[in-house]
């Protein structure tokens, strides 16, 4: 069971990392109002648009504090269930009073979150999500047909390569 506590440290954190990263644009073309599930296979750079995601969000006018970034990677957290995913959402709701956009970063390490990503969306949460196809827990439904974008991510290209160089 996830401590609310600690959620509420880490979603601070995690808004810190994601406005000082250092990001070199990926040429790719997101509808950033909408929900976006980006699908791919590991190192493809799936975080890396999230990233790039948050910076466009708030250069759209939203403000950092409306912005709920969570890795689900993270060490200090382990073996979350589907409940736990409303404790984050519950921690961030008594730090702040916007509603946020959901930045969920290798959320499918949880099983069943698809049913929470649902929730979100159908409450009219804005949604971004990465995934990865050969996760246990990913599957066809995962990616929320018909409430999302979907993009497969396949690395960088040797003109971003040469750009970032």
């Amino acid at each position: 069971m996830l401590d609310k506590d600690l959620a509420k440290r880490l979603i601070v954190e995690y808004q810190e990392i994601v406005t000082n990263i250092e990001l070199i644009e990926r040429d790719i073309t997101v509808d950033y109002t909408g929900n976006n599930v980006f699908v791919g296979l590991r190192r493809a750079g799936k975080s890396y648009l999230l990233y790039q995601s948050v910076r466009k969000i708030i250069k759209s006018g939203h403000k950092i504090d409306e912005i709920l970034f969570f890795n689900f990677e993270d060490d200090r957290i382990d073996s979350l269930t589907i409940s736990d995913l409303d404790t984050i959402k519950l921690a961030y709701e008594e730090i702040f009073d916007s509603k946020p956009v959901f930045f969920l970063d290798e959320i499918q390490i949880v099983d069943h979150w698809e049913k929470f990503a649902r929730r979100l969306v159908d409450t009219g949460y804005q949604v971004f999500i990465n995934a990865q196809p050969g996760n246990r827990n990913y599957s066809r439904r995962t990616l929320l047909y018909n409430r999302s974008f979907s993009f497969f991510i396949c690395g960088i290209s040797e003109n971003q390569k040469f750009a970032a160089s």
